[in-house]
């Protein structure tokens, strides 16, 4: 067994468990160790008692010895403590070394029950295929000369992944990308991984230039009253003429009049060493060749940056002056390289691609016909397609900030780009950010579908059996303990050199037939106590002496120590002062702790598994302490219990022959040769049976199923990782203002996390989800130490949610009409201020609505008529071609007008509405959209031509802006406060209610004009193709009906377009229309004062799930049946007794030769027997008796009068 534990652990620790297995079959390996040990301790016992009952024999054969080291010395009734002490004392170490043998096979089976334990395993696995789904290559369709234009989307996913939360897409990290792969399929948890594979990696080498200050420079293709600040950039290697380093105020247009200083920022893509004043000379719009060929992508393009800190004079100052206080400059060179990476499992929070650069590529530097320059160029064009915001405080005069710079603000955690003079944050996070968003754009460009296959390994948690090294410690050592003392017992074990069944009453009647002088001592002391017989035999040596000449027959010989004493004592006892003896386990107090202790563990089972089942388990443990209470502790309290009633079987056992003898006329075969004491069970239960003795049976089948406790109980407890309840307080910190909010000309990002939401798939933002926004709330009661946590958060609580209510106008209400095409230049639409300029081949025409102020305002706005027209205006193609056409806008109400095409250009060098749109608050309709089909009706042929009218079929909704509130069951993660993506949050319609502005009103002023400006598809040159699939360039639509096409939950567009899908179109509007203004609500409409003092804002009850402890759990299986084996012992103990007295049924101890050899001596028994030659043959039984006559145990008189009490054969009636 030493060998097999020992060889188990070893291929355990080798082979990380010896094998996979499944929780539902933990009953083998928990049961399986600990049964096997009880049948070694069961055949142990055997041993022990072998060694227990002959050590007085070899006391006796080596003698002479006093009789407490011989006819008194009984290892047998005391408990094992007691009997391993003395053991000691008389230096028998045959029985010392047995029942120490006892005690390490109790260990041994303790330790046993956690011996093996079920644990996920990491495991590894080498040689495995990996399928890549991807490669690295241009796709043919694209002219490699414009593969770096690309659109919005890099900077957008950069944007969203580094500050919103959005996932990295697949195979892309910060600053590489790897093919998308397929890993091999296993039946297994927390897979990990690693292959090598080709990747791309992007590089951004930078270096601060000198430049201190520059010259003033027009440049009339970019403004024609600004002046700007240039100057020339010369390396040892690039050479550049004319860089814009400042701008002044376009048109003289200044965002805040009183502005002195201005921090402004450069971002551009500038060619080496080509022969080009960008400060003279210029690339006209729509000059494509003239632009590839200063961009060419061969070049060596170089990106400059630079913050300047610009001084002005105000609008209204003069003299107008305009220098540079100080300049930070680099000029960057962008590359990537085609590398080998190690490429591990991704990030799970963020979808990051794990992987480890080893080695550049053999032979390519880059990507066949995508150079280096067409990485710069893709980042540059997707930060100039996408306007994120006009830059906060660094917004004085016209100039807005780029939005690479924004980036940077936002990745540096700074207001201003000011903070960007310092050279070094300035290159470090522009390096940061550029690799960022160059990731994206070779994801975007480069990545291609393909079938291949990579070589990598796999480590992979399965559930493996472990043998586990603390209890292979403990079993080794009690083991090993143990095989040395099973050597050491084979020398010092005692010769068999006692009387056949040195038990029963009639081996000693037998051994009294040799014994002369001994059955004449002894014949007296049949009633004397332990203490009386310890005094009389005290004065006595005693030895074995060989009768017959084989030896088959021993005689004790006593010899008394001191020859003046005489050997004859009166008799001290009369008949009726019998006194009693009874075994610990006869007690009444060791009987009632047999009883009640499994009565109360049945209880305290119970009581346990109602805990446990209701608390996920019953008490906290740490990984330490897992193994000893959920293993060690339980099965010794069991082996506790089984030890009670095997001392009370023991006790049954020592009494069966003689309660019989007590109740007088029993036969031999119950009494004087019958032992039950240390059979093997299988037999002393036949025996008992067989005699009839009930109570013994009862006894003996209580201590097998006793045996069954510890191997039931190796099961009943397991230590498992729970998720523990609990109640907390949450505090509301803001409260939402949704009056006199300007979303016209700036929404601080909400549009850009739209974009985001919109096409990129991000599910929500900090405090909104969908079209709910909650308030911020903050709670005390969870450390928030590890913010890699995700504790689950589930509470109700109030949430806004913003909608539309929108009315439909019949196309019959329209009036459609042409504009006047004859200019040739710009002209103004009636009723719009922005000039717009005429393009062959298409026509302008006006959609006119009469809006009557009665029918849609709550108060007619100030200067209003009774109605006012309200016109859009839409491009068509002059063929009769169908096309879709329409556009989302704002409806101002204001100084007899409605305004609604579109949106406002709020760009202070080409629109109208550089300082926003005047919020007027009436009541009126604030929102509308218009999609359909149009096309021009013709009369004539060719040239001659004319338009005639027009076919429409328009849908256009008029929407009114609500906001409700509504209680929500939402459910957030612990400590950001993130929303669970698994469990959205569920609104409680009942409850909802809308809010009102502060004039009562239901219907909201928002102009969400920043909205419309800031829509942008993700991906360069995407269209919604024409009615039947025709040529896009025929619509004219706007980015707001662009996204309900082409973002991620869009529809297709002859499912919006018409009046026949009016329905399709609000629903698709007010979904759209309600995440965006969730957005603008939490970044715009948040309110952090508490109106009514400290303490006056509202307080929530969660309940937070937190996971990761571990419980100790109860089995109810186990549990059952651990019950089911107490009650039945202790009904067998109940039995036990009832059917077995052994009160003042002993007078003393029989399990001594002393003991047992008092009660037969001087009777009619040895006297016959001392007649019979039977002796001779040692093999005694009820039927070799000279009389088979009934026996009794009583006070007896002989002939001569004499009076001795023992065990006698009955006279014959």
């Amino acid at each position: 067994m030493l060998l097999a534990t020992a060889l188990l652990f070893h291929f355990s620790e080798i082979h990380n468990g010896i094998s996979v297995q499944r929780e539902a079959n933990h009953y083998a390996w928990k049961y399986g160790p600990t049964a096997v040990l009880v049948v070694v301790g069961a055949l142990w016992r055997q041993v022990d008692f072998a060694n227990k009952i002959l050590m007085p024999w070899e006391e006796l054969r080596t003698g002479p010895s006093s009789a407490d080291k011989t006819l008194l010395l009984d290892y047998i009734s005391p408990l094992l403590p007691l009997s391993l002490w003395t053991a000691i004392k008389n230096r028998h170490w045959a029985v010392a070394l047995s029942l120490i043998g006892q005690l390490l096979i109790l260990g041994t089976t303790i330790s046993s029950t956690g011996l093996l334990i079920l644990e996920p395993t990491q495991m590894s696995k080498g040689d495995q295929k990996f399928e890549l789904s991807s490669q690295f290559q241009l796709n043919q369709s694209v002219d490699p000369r414009v593969a770096g234009y690309v659109g919005p989307g890099p900077a957008q996913t950069y944007y969203g992944i580094n500050f919103y939360g959005l996932r990295y897409p697949a195979g892309t990290a910060q600053d590489f990308i790897v093919p998308e792969f397929q890993v091999p399929s296993m039946a297994a948890t927390n897979l990990e991984y690693t292959m090598n594979t080709d990747g791309l990696k992007v590089n951004y080498d930078c270096e601060l230039l000198p430049l201190t200050n520059g010259s003033t420079a027009y440049m009339p293709w970019r403004s024609i009253m600004a002046p700007f600040i240039v100057a020339n950039v010369t390396t040892k290697d690039c050479n550049i003429k004319g860089v814009t380093l400042a701008e002044g105020p376009d048109h003289g247009y200044y965002h805040n009049p009183n502005a002195t200083q201005n921090y402004q920022a450069q971002f551009a893509l500038y060619p080496c060493n080509y022969d080009f004043d960008f400060s003279k000379e210029y690339i006209p719009q729509g000059n494509v060749s003239l632009e590839l060929q200063v961009y060419n992508i061969s070049r060596d393009l170089r990106m400059f940056m630079s913050v300047v800190d610009v001084r002005i004079s105000a609008r209204d100052q003069s003299p107008e002056y305009m220098y540079l206080h100080k300049v930070t400059s680099a000029l960057c060179k962008p590359s990537y390289e085609v590398g080998h990476f190690d490429v591990g499992v991704p990030n799970a929070v963020n979808g990051s691609a794990h992987a480890r650069f080893s080695s550049p590529a053999n032979t390519l530097n880059a990507v066949k016909n995508f150079t280096q320059g067409s990485l710069a160029l893709g980042v540059v064009t997707s930060n100039n397609a996408w306007e994120l915001s006009n830059g906060g405080v660094d917004y004085v005069i016209s100039a807005t900030v780029p939005t690479f710079f924004q980036l940077l603000s936002k990745k540096a955690g700074v207001e201003s780009i000011g903070s960007f003079m310092d050279p070094h944050l300035l290159i470090n996070t522009a390096t940061d950010v550029f690799k960022g968003i160059g990731t994206q754009v070779l994801s975007q460009v480069l990545v291609q579908p393909a079938n291949r296959t990579a070589t990598g390994s796999i480590t992979y948690v399965e559930q493996r059996l472990h043998v586990k090294g603390l209890s292979t410690g403990f079993m080794c050592s009690f083991l090993g303990l143990l095989a040395i003392l099973s050597v050491g017992m084979i020398f010092a074990r005692p010769a068999f050199t006692a009387p056949d069944r040195p038990g029963s009453a009639l081996s000693m009647a037998t051994l009294l037939v040799s014994s002369f002088h001994l059955n004449r001592i002894l014949s007296s002391m049949g009633a004397l106590s332990n203490e009386m017989l310890q005094q009389r035999l005290a004065e006595y040596q005693f030895r074995t002496a060989n009768v017959s000449d084989n030896g088959a027959l021993v005689s004790i010989e006593p010899m008394q120590r001191n020859e003046s004493q005489t050997m004859n004592h009166p008799l001290e006892k009369v008949q009726g002062t019998v006194p009693s003896w009874r075994p610990m386990a006869s007690t009444t107090w060791f009987l009632a702790l047999a009883i009640c202790l499994p009565l109360l563990i049945i209880a305290s089972l119970e009581i346990v598994q109602h805990f446990s089942d209701i608390n996920n388990g019953f008490m906290s443990i740490g990984q330490s302490s897992s193994l000893a209470f959920a293993t060690y502790i339980p099965s010794a309290v069991a082996l506790g219990v089984a030890g009670l009633y095997s001392a009370m079987e023991m006790m049954v056992a020592i009494f069966a022959p003689y309660t019989p003898l007590k109740r007088g006329r029993a036969n031999a075969e119950r009494t004087i040769t019958l032992n039950l004491v240390g059979q093997l069970l299988p037999r002393a239960f036949y025996l008992s049976l067989r005699t009839k003795n009930f109570a013994v049976a009862i006894a003996l089948f209580g201590t097998l199923i006793g045996s069954f406790l510890s191997i039931i109980v190796s099961g009943l407890y397991s230590a498992t990782s729970v998720s523990i309840v609990q109640n907390i307080t949450l505090y509301q910190n803001d409260t939402f203002n949704f009056n006199n909010v300007d979303l016209s000309l700036d929404d601080n990002e909400a549009t850009a996390i739209d974009n985001l939401v919109e096409y990129l798939g991000l599910n929500s933002t900090k405090w909104s989800t969908g079209d709910l926004v909650f308030n911020v709330l903050n709670q005390d009661a969870i450390p928030t130490t590890n913010s890699s946590d995700n504790i689950p958060l589930t509470v109700n609580i109030p949430a806004v949610r913003p909608s539309l209510n929108c009315t439909s106008i019949p196309n019959d209400d329209r009036k459609v009409t042409i504009l006047n095409q004859d200019d040739s230049g710009m002209f103004v639409m009636p009723g719009q201020s922005n000039p717009v300029t005429p393009y062959d081949g298409y026509v302008w025409v006006g959609l006119n609505t009469t809006m009557r102020y009665a029918d849609w305002c709550e108060t007619a706005p100030k200067g209003a008529k009774k109605e006012e027209p309200w016109m859009q205006y839409f491009m068509l193609p002059n063929d009769t071609s169908m096309a879709y056409v329409g556009k989302g806008s704002i409806i101002a109400w204001s100084n007899g007008l409605v305004y609604g095409d579109g949106m406002l250009d709020t760009n202070p060098s080409s629109g109208s509405a550089g300082n926003g749109v005047q919020i007027t608050d009436n009541g009126c309709p604030t929102f509308a959209v218009t999609f359909g089909l149009m096309k021009v009706k013709k009369s004539g042929k060719g040239a001659k031509a004319k338009i005639t009218g027009f076919e429409q079929d328009l849908a256009t909704l008029v929407c009114y802006q609500n906001i409700e509130q509504v209680t929500t069951n939402v459910t957030l993660q612990l400590p950001q406060f993130n929303f669970d993506s698994t469990q959205p949050p569920i609104t409680e319609e009942s409850t909802a209610k809308f809010l009102k502005t502060n004039r009562s009103s239901e219907r909201f002023p928002f102009l969400p004009n920043a909205w419309l400006n800031g829509l942008s598809a993700p991906l360069f040159n995407q269209t919604v193709p024409g009615p039947n699939n025709t040529d896009p360039i025929n619509n004219h639509i706007d980015t707001f009906i662009e996204a309900l096409v082409l973002s991620k939950n869009g529809r297709p567009a002859n499912e919006l377009a018409g009046a026949k899908n009016i329905e399709n179109l609000k629903n698709a509007t007010q979904r759209f229309y309600s995440v965006y203004m969730a957005q603008a609500i939490s970044l715009n409409m948040r309110d952090n004062s508490t109106a009514g003092g400290e303490g006056s804002l509202p307080t929530y009850d969660g309940v937070v799930t937190t996971t990761g402890h571990r419980r100790l759990q109860q089995n109810r299986g186990p549990k059952i049946a651990l019950q089911i084996v107490l009650g039945v012992m202790v009904a067998c103990g109940i039995a036990t007794r009832l059917l077995l007295p052994v009160r003042d049924v002993l007078p003393h101890n029989p399990c001594s030769i002393a003991g047992t050899a008092t009660l037969m001596a001087g009777g009619e028994v040895v006297s016959q027997l001392a007649d019979q030659a039977i002796i001779s043959s040692r093999h005694l039984s009820a039927k070799s008796l000279p009389v088979d006559g009934l026996y009794s145990l009583r006070w007896w008189r002989d002939e001569k009068g004499g009076e001795r009490y023992g065990i006698d054969l009955e006279p014959s009636l």
